[in-house]
């Protein structure tokens, strides 16, 4: 046996050892990991439900907003000159606040 080599099997050995036990301990979740991934499961399930929340707000808003335009339509058909102008205006007033609703619920369509 070639006495030169034996420091290198030793530094070799020992060092696929460490290799070994540093994969082995890698592949091990422990339970910091797994509350870390219930925590990111978590935040993705709330962050889709306040999206969910805030695209059924603005739907909601522009539903009644439509409404109030086709009354207000409606109603303005029948009135006389000033009270057209005035049912304009409230119509008018009934889109912005829509389209303010829309904008506090983040929607990104805030058109009504």
């Amino acid at each position: 046996m070639n006495p030169t080599l034996f420091p290198f099997r030793r530094v070799l050995l020992i060092g696929s050892m460490a290799l070994l036990a540093a994969l082995a301990s890698c592949a091990k979740e422990g339970p910091a990991e797994r509350a870390g991934k219930e925590i990111d499961q978590a935040m993705e399930k709330a962050q889709e439900g306040l999206e969910d929340a805030a695209e059924q707000t603005a739907d909601a808003a522009e539903d009644l907003a439509d409404a109030v335009k086709e009354g207000v339509a409606e109603a303005r058909e029948e009135l006389p000159g000033e009270m057209k102008k005035e049912a304009k205006d409230i119509a008018e007033g009934a889109r912005e606040a829509c389209e303010d609703m829309k904008k506090e619920a983040g929607a990104k369509d805030t058109d009504c």
